[in-house]
């Protein structure tokens, strides 16, 4: 049996940023929030080998990794869209890299993150990530940041999260965000929590009329603990659901029950082994090879989701856009079509990830935060001492 152990929390008082600026139209961001039928896979359990080898069997790319298992041969789980019509988009997805190291590769793709998760190997922050062209978005990224610190960014950039992670350190918790600029054509409410119970977010869901396009599950103590980003569920309103402590074969079966596709997928230790939550969008295809169009919901409701009093409303939270992407090189390293070959982790980066609870603090509807005492990184995160800002 597989034996997750990453470590969802992340502490540390220092915030690498990066900023990213193009211009043009920017067609909306379908990995999880088009509804146009498309076949879908969820992996688990699965090496970077094999995930990029069922990618490009498929004519797909990863819209979501999940890290598993860290050590000499890391394991994931991945959902993957096949690469066709709004969904069709070039792409690339690396994992152990240092905060430096991915700034490189996001400027020499000229890419833009939708998905970030932030764990430890051998006691150092490292970095998973997958990425799709720029196309003409401002964007962000920051980590080891503290709510007030993503609250005072969101502000100051006019920005709208889109994916938010959450690491553990010790007792210390610190958060990872991506972010996308709320102006425009690009503008929409959204709503971020964190330290929500499974009741405040259905609860939040309910209040704002919403559903969950990200969703981060951890623990403080014993205490399971959610943060989420959340999109109104408006114009027009979209089927859709979310599942906790779900087995692969039973977000299978519910995914094609619902006909949906899982947009976003989360992997964590419970009940004896390895179980998931996912979030699900309606989806009519499923795929004639088993594939699931990957969706879930949690107790049948069409919008288990929520945050926790508050959130904000200037911007949506969605993840993702694509461009095309059915030719995926696996380059021994997680690169879609013809990337550059992604470093190998250095010996440093082999061990054993923790993987207890998270993170805890909750932001407001107005983007206000009730900071929960989060302590910085003192070890891991040292190396984030300093602020990145780039323009392309």
């Amino acid at each position: 049996m597989r034996h997750l152990t990453r470590s969802r929390g992340r502490c540390g008082a220092v915030v690498v940023a990066t900023l990213l600026v193009a211009t043009g139209a920017h067609a909306a961001e379908p990995e999880r929030n088009a509804t146009t039928p498309v076949s879908s896979w969820l992996l688990v359990g699965k090496t970077e080998a094999q995930i990029n080898a069922e990618a490009t069997a498929k004519g797909a790319r990863v819209i979501d990794i999940e890290i598993e298992e860290v050590g000499a041969g890391p394991t994931f789980a991945a959902v993957l869209v096949k690469s066709e019509g709004p969904y069709a988009s070039q792409s690339w997805w690396y994992h152990g890299k240092t905060s430096g190291e991915l700034n490189t590769l996001v400027g020499t793709h000229k890419a833009r993150i939708i998905d970030l998760e932030v764990y430890l190997v051998a006691g150092q922050a490292r970095y998973a990530a997958v990425m799709v062209p720029l196309a003409s978005r401002n964007w962000w990224w920051w980590a080891a940041a503290q709510p007030a610190d993503l609250t005072k960014h969101f502000s100051d950039n006019n920005a709208r999260p889109v994916d938010l992670d959450c690491l553990l350190v010790g007792t210390s918790r610190s958060y990872s965000a991506v972010a996308f600029v709320n102006t425009g054509a690009d503008a929409s409410p959204f709503y971020w929590y964190v330290d929500l119970s499974e009741a405040d977010v259905k609860a939040k869901v309910t209040q704002h009329g919403a559903r969950i396009v990200d969703l981060e599950r951890y623990l403080v103590g014993t205490d399971v603990r959610f943060a989420v980003v959340l999109a109104p569920n408006a114009s027009p309103a979209k089927q859709w659901w979310w599942y906790l402590d779900k087995t692969e074969a039973e977000l299978n079966a519910l995914a094609t029950t619902n006909k949906a596709r899982i947009v976003d997928i989360e992997a964590y230790v419970a009940g004896g082994g390895i179980r998931y939550a996912a979030v699900m969008l309606e989806n009519s295809n499923v795929p004639a090879d088993g594939g699931v169009p990957d969706g879930a919901v949690r107790d049948g409701g069409a919008s288990d989701a929520a945050a926790s009093d508050g959130g904000r409303t200037d911007g949506r939270a969605d993840l993702g856009d694509g461009g095309r992407s059915d030719a995926w090189v696996p380059i021994d390293a997680g690169l879609r079509d013809a990337a550059p070959k992604r470093d190998v982790p250095a010996a440093g980066d082999a061990g054993s990830m923790d993987h207890t609870g998270g993170c805890g603090c909750e932001v407001g509807a107005s983007g206000s935060t009730a900071a929960l005492g989060l302590l910085g990184l003192a070890l891991a995160l040292a190396a984030f001492s300093r602020g990145t800002r780039r323009r392309s």
